[in-house]
């Protein structure tokens, strides 16, 4: 591998960090029921249940943050090896569907919001929502495609081995989740007469989003996994760089003796023509 500038690997380890960080706490925070509840409960009794004006723009700063950093990590990645055209193609993808997220993130809080929607603005902003999960979707089984092209760009091999792995098992593991999230849209949408499965249908819509958490878990622990590896390989070609640019030990060769080979001359006591034998050698009187 060619020398990388420390002006290349800086950007790749603080978009790194920032994908440790963001995708947890995007998961955390888009998924409805998580976290957002939570926060929202924080703000109404901090308010003491005074409902401000402005109030549900503090509401939208939580996913604005946590995708916001996905955001910053994709752009800071993209200043990493600007001359491989393939792993700037990918990053362009990678940009487009964060940017989706990013987008539609407000809908997340909207669709919620049962008061002062006209009649067809309730279908609009779940047609968004549903939007949004696909995008996102897309955007963790591509970021793990993402992960292998720059795995092939670190000196690592271990690295590389375990990304071939993990990028052919999440992509399974994800669209597992996603058609089981498209079985939960299309059994919501029914109306069974069976009451036991109206039960069970107001169960999972009651806990649907701590099991989809649960769901998408294994997926997300697997590509941080990726991520943290990549970025210990970083931090030592960054304090590490004279290591990594040594040439590796040439393996000892070790020389087969010959059986015509000529035996070396061993000194009996008695013969002081080597100096180390001089002193131990008897008087000849």
């Amino acid at each position: 591998m060619t020398h990388v500038p420390s002006t290349e690997l800086r950007p790749l380890l603080r978009g790194l960090n920032a994908l440790l960080v963001g995708l947890p706490l995007a998961l955390l925070v888009c998924v409805p029921g998580a976290v957002g509840d939570w926060i929202r409960l924080f703000v109404i009794v901090l308010l003491e249940g005074n409902a401000l004006p402005g109030m549900w723009v503090l509401a939208l700063l939580p996913s604005f943050f946590a995708i916001g950093l996905l955001v910053v990590a994709v752009w800071q990645l993209g200043r990493f090896r600007t001359d491989v055209k393939e792993w700037q193609a990918d990053l362009y993808h990678s940009r487009l569907f964060v940017l989706v997220c990013l987008g539609l993130s407000p809908f997340l809080q909207w669709a919620e919001v049962e008061s002062g929607i006209p009649p067809g603005g309730v279908f609009v902003f779940r047609l968004n929502v549903i939007i949004f999960t696909l995008t996102a979707f897309v955007f963790l089984l591509h970021l793990n495609l993402l992960l292998r092209r720059l795995a092939t760009l670190l000196p690592n091999e271990v690295l590389r081995a375990d990304t071939r792995i993990f990028a052919k098992l999440n992509p399974m593991l994800l669209l597992l989740v996603l058609a089981v999230v498209g079985i939960y849209f299309l059994a919501s949408m029914l109306e069974p007469a069976n009451q036991r499965f109206k039960q069970i249908m107001e169960a999972i819509n009651a806990q649907s989003g701590r099991l989809l958490i649960l769901l998408v878990l294994p997926s997300l622990a697997t590509t941080l996994s990726m991520v943290w590896k990549s970025r210990q390989t970083v931090l030592r070609m960054i304090f590490e760089s004279e290591i990594l640019s040594e040439p590796p030990p040439t393996p000892l060769v070790v020389e087969e003796e010959s059986s015509e080979g000529e035996e070396k001359p061993v000194s009996s006591p008695a013969d002081t023509s080597y100096p180390a034998d001089a002193a131990r050698s008897p008087d000849r009187e």
